[in-house]
């Protein structure tokens, strides 16, 4: 194609279409320059395809990984707030304790799902932690939308926040936890 910045003919080797890199050239303008611009790119992802990598996460098995650790972060979380409800009814435990003590429990089990998603996945700690409190907060929002005791505010930003930081702190130990040792 005739003045498009590629010349070369096949796609394979570029050749004069990436020229536009020196300095003072001006190659892209309009509909020339799109076509120079859609070449460059496709040599990127060529050689991108080459590089193992450079290659992103299997997205089935980070979602099946990440959502195994969630539901255990969740049954974990239900497992102590069940203790905690033992407890409450025993002693005389304050109102304004409820709260605390359920942001609490929360940070237990996602830091606990960030911890076995990132083991499960074996890379990506702090992306595989995020993800499992990610799905843990939004589980708990939709349950707290059933029941009509959810309301967006800064509570509910806390608890995002908490929730977050807690599985992803939970995910690096988990990618950084050595492994055991077959004797």
């Amino acid at each position: 194609m005739k003045g498009s910045g590629y010349e070369g003919g096949n796609p394979e080797k570029p050749g004069p279409a990436f020229s536009f890199f020196q300095k003072g050239d001006k190659r892209i303008s309009g509909a020339v320059g799109t076509y120079t611009v859609l070449t460059m790119l496709n040599e990127v992802m060529r050689l991108a395809a080459k590089s193992t990598k450079s290659l992103p996460l299997n997205p089935v098995k980070f979602l099946k990984l990440t959502g195994i650790g969630a539901g255990t972060g969740i049954l974990l979380t239900i497992c102590i707030l069940l203790l905690l409800s033992l407890v409450m009814s025993a002693r005389d435990i304050p109102h304004a304790f409820v709260g605390p003590m359920a942001v609490t429990a929360m940070a237990v089990g996602s830091l606990a799902a960030g911890y076995l998603s990132s083991r499960l996945l074996g890379e990506k700690g702090l992306l595989a932690g995020a993800a499992a409190g990610g799905i843990i907060f939004l589980i708990a929002a939709l349950s707290g939308l059933a029941v009509g005791s959810f309301c967006l505010g800064f509570q509910a930003a806390l608890r995002l926040i908490t929730i977050l930081l807690a599985a992803a702190v939970g995910g690096v130990a988990g990618v950084n936890a050595k492994k055991k040792r077959k004797r």
